[in-house]
């Protein structure tokens, strides 16, 4: 749907957002992160940062570091890391107030695809995880395989 937006020369910023939000809260599931418990009016929405910052905590407290990806800006990764996901006003951009850029959100996409492309068991390539109250870090949800997660290299990375 992303793609097709700027083939057909729109702006996909909702959708990339929504992409990562719906990324973000199912790693954080699997995970098993910890997230304030939200008022019963909004109960089960949380906002990017939020989910953000309890999976940089998570993270940081299992002494698990995302690669860079090499030549590129890095604001998806830094972002995350920091719990901060900023909002580049209505469009992924520094300038709040600018127009819309398809080629910022081409490289923003390409940051997300990359830093999410890093959430795969080094061993048997899976993407889903769970995290038992018992253990500090996740492990690969797969019954044979149950690997403990580190870090995939990202693409391109040396």
């Amino acid at each position: 749907m992303i793609e097709a937006r700027w083939a057909a020369g729109q702006s996909a910023a909702n959708e990339m957002r929504q992409a990562e939000e719906e990324w973000l809260l199912g790693i954080c599931r699997d995970f098993g992160v910890s997230v304030r418990i939200r008022p019963l009016e909004r109960a089960y929405s949380y906002e990017r940062s939020e989910l953000a910052s309890a999976l940089a905590g998570l993270l940081k407290d299992a002494k698990l570091v995302p690669a860079l990806v090499p030549g590129v800006n890095n604001r998806f990764l830094d972002s995350l890391v920091k719990g901060e996901i900023e909002n580049f006003g209505s469009h992924f951009q520094d300038g709040p107030y600018g127009d819309s850029s398809i080629g910022d959100e081409k490289a923003r996409w390409e940051e997300f695809k990359t830093f999410r492309s890093q959430f795969a068991c080094k061993k048997c390539s899976r993407t889903k995880f769970q995290r038992p109250f018992t253990l500090k870090k996740p492990v690969c949800a797969h019954n044979g395989c149950e690997a403990q997660f580190e870090f995939a290299a990202a693409a391109g990375a040396a």
